[in-house]
């Protein structure tokens, strides 16, 4: 799986079998649908120094931990991964 520079720990969603790559360095967060594809659905600058990243329990927020803060990002990643299922599908 290709990702930025300095990925520093990732997390894999069960849930939603996503892999989330917050990248130290450059401050974006990339995540990836883990469906054999490992496709990048998503690429978002959250800001530098990023450590963590997690989704809350709806699966509608990533708070994102960063060496000085923690933050809360909106994403509708259930609708982003439904989009690339269908995709991937139409592409069959």
């Amino acid at each position: 799986i290709k990702s930025n520079y300095t990925v520093k720990d990732i997390t894999y969603d069960e849930d939603l079998n996503v892999l989330i790559a917050p990248s130290y360095f450059l401050g974006y967060i990339d995540i990836f649908l883990m469906d054999g594809s490992d496709k990048l659905i998503l690429r978002q600058f959250a800001g530098y120094d990023l450590r963590e990243a997690r989704f809350d329990t709806k699966k509608e927020n990533l708070y994102v931990c960063s060496r000085n803060w923690v933050s809360k990002i909106p994403i509708n990643i259930k609708e982003l991964i439904k989009k690339n299922q269908n995709v991937k599908e139409n592409n069959l």
